[in-house]
């Protein structure tokens, strides 16, 4: 009779644990959603500073709908996302991408800042950004590579809204 019990209670533990398993898989995430309510989703996760959740409506935005109408404002929103949400290396990643994918978009600018912004922040560590440390033992890689985003922005984009910050 014991052993009844056990099968029953493994089996409902199984169960259990299966229904707490999240997906990665877009499809199966966002399953029969269109472009429309995977990007409304990322919009409304973005506007009450749920970043990871933002993030994750990106990723499947751009892995099911690629070349949908909102593939360029998801990227420039999944940039921002992932730099609040402690992620900077994917946010210079992301903006990156949205260079070469975009040359010619209105708000290049807004991604070379990003870019340099999260460049900047990416070889800082915890300890570095609230403790009293010396900051001159660090690999200056990341810092020089943030100096050229922000020389680039300012070259070629001397109207940006951005460029005063770069100045500085």
């Amino acid at each position: 009779m014991k052993k009844v019990y056990y099968g029953i209670g493994f089996a409902l533990s199984c169960l259990l644990l299966s229904g707490c398993a999240s997906s990665k898989d877009p499809e199966a995430q966002f399953h029969g959603q269109s472009a429309t309510q995977i990007f409304q989703g990322a919009e409304v996760a973005l506007h009450k500073h749920n970043y990871a959740t933002a993030v994750r409506h990106y990723e499947g935005l751009d892995a099911l709908y690629p070349f949908s109408p909102y593939s360029e404002q998801a990227m420039l929103d999944s940039i921002y996302a992932y730099y609040q949400s402690g992620d900077p290396a994917s946010a210079a990643a992301t903006a990156t991408r949205f260079i070469h994918t975009y040359p010619a978009s209105p708000h290049v600018d807004y991604a070379w800042y990003m870019k340099a912004v999260a460049e900047m922040r990416q070889d800082r560590t915890w300890t570095q950004r609230y403790l009293p440390l010396d900051l001159a033992a660090r690999d200056p890689g990341a810092a020089r590579q943030a100096y050229t985003d922000l020389s680039t922005l300012i070259t070629h984009f001397p109207a940006s809204p951005y460029v005063p910050d770069a100045k500085q």
